[in-house]
């Protein structure tokens, strides 16, 4: 893609807010003039929304907010063949319960991942960011679902996200799909989601969840890419829009200001691609093209005194403002960038009640389980970077009952119950012994589909860890137990490690459409 040129808008720093964007944007400035966007009430722009699955991770957050930005810098600029007007695409956080002002509590490792993409800046910047540090308020930026339906109530974007109990649009908002191939929101049902979305694009890592060909573009559904963010990197530079480094920097103030812009957009998509393969380091989630990406990122990072930039890593941000060199730049991106992610995601857990971590990293499904698809099976899946053990201790420091698995499976049932389940699962950390896997049945239609997942699953072990196990097993009955006596819970040792919410989540999905005489 060759280099844009100079801005040419109008003097009214609203107009300058919209997009296209004719010169590469800072990250802070992006999500800024995005916000602004998404509530422009005159409909000056043809929104499509970049929106990624419900569990919202670091990985569908960056796959949207980099699908956007360089979609949104492209020339020329795509417009509405109806209205004439710019499309302008919307990352969309899937989160329909929280705001964006919550986001530093519950995933702390966005606003690192953040933070560290700001540390690239210019040298000669370094008095003001002395005064005003990196701010911290750039998060807030970001918009959710409950941002579009509540803060931004007056879009025209908002209608179509808004509870089943709201007229929906007369027209569908279209959207590209990252992290996820269905459209799949917490309170719709997937009737109603195609009467209020178009998908027109789609790129994801997940099992090709369509019933029927699709012919929207990109339509990219590959299994073989430890992170979606990568598969994004590939298409954007398949289609010429994320430039590589120039041979040749300059110096200029434009040339300068837009090699920091790549730097900070590079390392934001860096974070997720890390995150999601253990640093490259999982053989089972690195792939080629994640290697081909961080390769790729990279080659923008490792010369920041070539380009006149300069780089200084979140560590040092709250102390004596020091550039890093050109080795310390090397070190933070190959180990200390994971490690501060990992440490981020982990260690926030502390400060969370245990509804908020079964929420943090949740997906929902509304399966239907008859031909007519008259009645559905509502699944949801939790995963928590802790073992089932700590997360039974942690509990009760939430809690003034003195039964620590009581608290335990007290917040699994309201957690269950305020998402109207059938049957939930939850996915801890691996041990030693495997990875927990918990699950519980609220309803007749929930026990059968746990009943077939138990046949069907591998690698299931029985629970019998020593410490807690016999309170464990108490509370789960008094909570889960059939009208006809029958337990409704399990807690297995998963012991094929490779496995992940990837794979237990289709066979969960296909266990609902089975009839007893399947099984037998």
């Amino acid at each position: 893609m060759p280099a844009l040129p100079e801005e040419t808008r109008s003097e009214n720093p609203q107009a300058e807010a919209m997009p296209p964007f004719a010169r590469w944007l800072s990250l802070d400035k992006y999500l800024r003039a995005i916000r602004f966007s998404a509530d422009d009430p005159a409909s000056r722009i043809s929104p499509t929304t970049v929106i990624g699955n419900p569990s919202a991770d670091l990985d569908s957050f960056v796959s949207a907010v980099v699908y956007s930005y360089f979609h949104n810098h492209s020339e020329p600029q795509t417009k509405n063949a109806k209205t004439g007007a710019n499309i302008v695409y919307i990352p969309l956080l899937n989160l329909p319960k929280t705001p964006a002002s919550k986001l530093h509590r519950l995933r702390p490792e966005f606003d690192l991942a953040i933070r560290s993409a700001l540390a690239w800046h210019i040298r000669d910047d370094d008095s003001s960011r002395r005064a005003e540090g990196i701010d911290s308020t750039i998060l807030d930026q970001v918009i959710t679902i409950h941002d579009l339906t509540t803060t931004f109530s007056s879009s025209p974007l908002a209608s179509s996200f808004t509870p089943t109990s709201e007229a929906p649009p007369s027209q569908p908002v279209p959207v590209v799909l990252v992290d996820h191939n269905v459209p799949s929101m917490i309170g719709f049902t997937p009737d109603e989601l195609s009467s209020r979305l178009t998908v027109t694009g789609c790129i994801d890592h997940h099992v090709d969840e369509s019933s029927s060909p699709q012919s929207y573009t990109p339509r990219i559904i590959n299994l073989n890419a430890g992170s979606c963010t990568s598969l994004v990197i590939s298409y954007l530079r398949s289609q010429n829009l994320f430039p590589d480094p120039s041979p040749n920097p300059q110096t200029n103030p434009t040339e300068l200001s837009s090699t920091i812009a790549l730097q900070q957009i590079s390392s934001l998509a860096l974070s997720s691609i890390l995150v999601d393969t253990h640093n490259l380091k999982s053989s089972s989630r690195t792939k080629p093209v994640d290697l081909e990406a961080v390769q790729f990122l990279t080659s923008h990072l490792t010369k920041p005194g070539l380009h006149g930039g300069t780089f200084t890593p979140p560590s040092l941000n709250s102390n004596k403002m020091e550039s890093a060199s050109a080795s310390a730049i090397a070190t933070f991106f190959t180990h200390d960038y994971y490690r501060i992610l990992s440490d981020a995601k982990i260690n926030s857990l502390k400060g969370l009640n245990l509804e908020e971590i079964l929420d943090r990293d949740y997906k929902q499904w509304s399966e239907p389980s008859d031909t007519a698809k008259t009645t559905f099976v509502e699944i949801g899946i939790a995963s928590a970077p802790q073992p089932i053990s700590w997360l039974v201790d942690h509990a009760s420091s939430h809690s003034s009952s003195n039964s620590n698995s009581s608290n335990f499976v007290s917040a699994i049932s309201n957690f269950s119950k305020s998402n109207n389940l059938d049957i939930f699962l939850l996915l801890t950390s691996p041990t030693l012994r495997g990875k927990g896997l918990a699950a519980v049945a609220l309803t007749d239609r929930g026990a059968a589909t746990l009943e077939r997942f138990e046949k069907r699953a591998l690698g299931l072990e029985a629970y019998d860890e020593e410490k807690g196990r016999k309170e464990l097993t108490e509370a789960m009955d008094a909570e889960f137990r059939g009208k006809d006596g029958q337990r409704q819970w399990r807690v297995w040792w998963l012991t094929k490690m490779d496995i992940t919410r990837k794979q237990i989540a289709p066979l969960v999905r296909e266990c609902v459409k089975q009839t007893d005489n399947d099984t037998q």
